[in-house]
């Protein structure tokens, strides 16, 4: 078994790094690529507001698709309070 030189050591790591610096500006390419082609899924999930009622319940405005949901949320439990169609001024 024979040890590397060390100017072969430095070479190996100099093309590792360079891989690995090529893999990384690639990634965030495509990362970005995918972003303004819309092929990232989009939430459809959105918090409109939240109204604290005491220190441990709290109303919660939130919007899914279409519809908007008034949720009143307590340390144990989580209760649908109304649910309607989303507003034009509140639709994306």
């Amino acid at each position: 078994m024979s040890v590397l030189e060390p100017g072969r050591l430095v070479e190996a790591l100099g093309a590792l790094v360079t891989v690995l610096a090529l893999l990384a500006i690639a990634s965030v390419i495509l990362r970005q690529w995918r972003a303004r082609s819309g092929m990232l899924p989009s939430r459809h999930l959105t918090l409109l507001e939240t109204l604290p009622l005491d220190q441990r319940h709290r109303l919660v405005r939130v919007r899914d698709k279409d519809a908007e949901h008034l949720l009143l949320l307590g340390p144990t439990t989580a209760l649908a309070v109304d649910r309607r169609p989303a507003t034009e001024e509140t639709r994306p």
